[in-house]
């Protein structure tokens, strides 16, 4: 793949049992067919891991993929994808971030990592590879691993760890690069774990070539200006993620927010000193940071006015999992639980709807002291500190909360399963469907990973606007037509499957899925694509190469046993009511679920009973051929 130009046109292989490293050419078809990165990971991942083994086997293989834009010049290109079978489910697991692009200047587009290693290591990946010793790692956590990692290698390196909830295979377990920036959902850090590999060291000094420089640098230099000149850049600038919760915050309305294990939504009263003049009060913006390829830089490193300093990579999430979910008082306890899990290396969604589940069930007398190993629960930021350590550690109770909230209920017995509030074993207390159906929402319950990163939500816009989005996603006009046509409202099966293929091509490219960067048709990123790699592709190739991503996936997790009966949803929301700005809102309806799921499987073009991507799609799927490489 050396004649083209925005890939590295390799892959390096990593046997940790052996301890061996090995360079292949990238299949070139694969990667026309597939885009590159998260898609390019799934068709691997189909031909590469055994069907039926352990997640945490030997055999299970760790991918990593950065796309064809990772690294070059077009704006928030630093996206990269982790890519595994899940330890949450069984069926296929991805979690992307934009801080290891720098594999692609050490000369290669994706890392397969197979094996075990006798004893913990890290991997460097530079311009050189070798496993080194990480004995002395072990243990720590991912701040004092990625101390340690620089103090050997430079600052310069970017460093990707787990912490001890990898360590200790917390199926949650994320992995978490230069201290903030979290591959989280789906336990690729148990997976990492599991294969005794504490971090990834990466940084070269090879270029990124480009097939057509000058009409390349002309189409990314209009998107940045366009980004940079983009309404509500500069407070996304400074607020970051924060930014999407501001008015919600500012006017004191968090109906949004879920309270106490959605066992209600949260009001002014309950959210109190939750607005941004305490957040100024309590904190103070240490620094902004940038993904690779980024022209925003919406992270940041913050201190609370106690002197302790933190990470903050999405600074949204916290208020929702532990202001609300959890009840955490707050903007500095808050900000502490979401410290925690990145030092120790969990996710937050799953790590504030595990604590919430314990403590609603310790509350109702479901679980006692006697299974808490004599902690006594309640809605308290210490309570809360101290459950999110333990799972981490896999201590006490613990270790049962440590395998997940499919495996966790499972374990308790005793009706557990109705208060773990999930998608897919993936913690998201903010998908409740009795506010209102979002197509974000209807992503969670319909993709095969159960998480729904960058899907836009169009409910509530002028029509005028869902069908000039729709335009934009390159969406064909009887498409645009029947979904804003329906009677009572949006017709979520399409209006899914349209943004889910937005936003999945724009991920397989390498580039960053905020909203500023889908405000650029599929159009114009085909046309970037073109002029980096010298592939001709149009919209409808980049639309079709990512639904092969997405059907890939599916194929993938139906074979390890995925059926129609996973896309479903928490047991409370189908069963209780909910009150919302004052309004009782009924639980939402089974038939329902059942007329979404069956649109969208329609959209899709999936076998409308099991869910299953059908036997000749699957064919051509992988007509490509493993072994066609270079």
């Amino acid at each position: 793949m050396d004649s083209l130009g925005g890939f590295a046109g390799r892959m390096l292989e990593v046997d940790l049992t052996a301890g061996t490293v090995s360079v292949k050419p990238l299949p070139r078809e694969m990667a026309r067919r597939f885009i590159g990165g998260a898609g390019l990971n799934a068709r691997l991942a189909y031909d590469a891991i055994p069907v039926g083994i352990s997640p945490f086997a030997a055999e299970n293989v760790l991918f990593f993929g950065a796309g064809p834009l990772v690294g070059t010049l077009a704006p928030g290109a630093g996206k990269t994808n982790f890519s595994s079978k899940s330890p949450l489910t069984g069926y296929f697991g991805t979690s992307g971030s934009g801080h290891l692009g720098f594999v692609k200047y050490a000369g290669y587009d994706h890392l397969l990592i197979t094996g075990k290693a006798s004893s913990p290591v890290y991997l460097e990946v530079g311009d050189e590879v070798r496993l080194r010793d990480a004995q002395h790692l072990w243990g720590k956590d991912t701040w004092e691993t990625t101390d340690l990692v620089w103090s050997e290698l430079g600052r310069q390196w970017a460093v990707a760890s787990i912490g001890q909830a990898g360590e200790n295979l917390n199926r949650d377990a994320n992995i978490v690069a230069n201290k903030y920036s979290a591959f989280g959902k789906t336990g690729m850090g148990a997976v990492m774990g599991s294969k005794n590999l504490k971090a990834i060291a990466a940084y070269g000094s090879r270029g990124i070539g480009v097939a057509e420089p000058k009409r390349f640098m002309k189409l990314v230099n209009d998107m940045a200006a366009e980004v940079l000149n983009a309404p509500g850049i500069a407070e996304f600038r400074h607020r970051g993620t924060l930014s999407t919760l501001s008015d919600m915050i500012a006017a004191k309305a968090y109906g949004s927010v879920p309270w106490q294990n959605c066992q209600q939504m949260a009001d002014e009263e309950l959210m109190y000193g939750f607005d941004l003049e305490h957040l100024d009060a309590e904190t103070v913006r240490h620094g902004n940071l940038s993904c690779l390829g980024c022209p925003v830089g919406c992270k940041h490193f913050m201190l609370l006015r106690d002197g302790q300093s933190m990470s903050m990579s999405c600074a949204a999430a916290p208020v929702v999992c532990f202001g609300g979910n959890t009840a955490v008082s707050g903007w500095g306890p808050m900000y502490r639980c979401a410290e925690l899990c990145n030092r120790l290396g969990i996710d937050y969604g799953s790590a504030s709807c595990l604590v919430s589940m314990a403590i609603e069930m310790y509350q109702r007398g479901i679980i006692t002291s006697s299974d808490t190993g004599g902690m006594e629960l309640d809605w308290r930021a210490d309570v809360v500190h101290e459950l999110i350590t333990k799972i981490a550690l896999r201590e006490g109770f613990g270790d049962v909360l440590g395998d997940g909230l499919l495996e966790a209920p499972r374990r308790i017995g005793r009706g557990a399963d109705y208060y773990a509030m999930h998608y897919k074993g993936i913690g998201n207390s903010v998908g409740d469907p009795r506010p209102g159906v979002t197509s974000w929402l209807s992503s969670l319950i319909t993709n095969v990973i159960g998480h729904a990163p960058g899907v836009l939500e169009l409910e509530g816009k002028p029509l005028e606007k869902v069908e000039r989005v729709l335009r934009r996603m390159g969406a064909p006009e009887e498409q645009i037509r029947g979904i804003v046509d329906s009677a009572a409202q949006l017709d979520y099966g399409p209006l899914t499957r349209w943004t889910e293929d937005h936003v999945f091509a724009v991920e397989c490219l390498g580039v960053c899925t905020f909203p500023f960067n889908q405000a650029f048709g599929v159009n114009r990123w085909a046309e970037v694509y073109s002029a980096a790699t010298g592939i001709d592709m149009d919209d409808q190739g980049m639309l079709d190469a990512a639904a092969r991503g997405i059907d890939m996936k599916k194929a993938f997790s139906v074979r390890e046993g995925f059926s129609r009966n996973d896309d479903g949803m928490p047991a409370r929301f189908l069963s209780e009511p909910l009150r919302v700005h004052g309004e009782d809102r009924p639980p939402y309806e089974a038939e329902a679920l059942d007329r979404l799921v069956s649109n969208y499987y329609r959209a899709r073009g999936w076998d409308m009973e099991r869910g299953d991507v059908k036997p000749d799609r699957v064919a051509e799927l992988v007509r490509d051929g493993a072994s066609q490489a270079g």
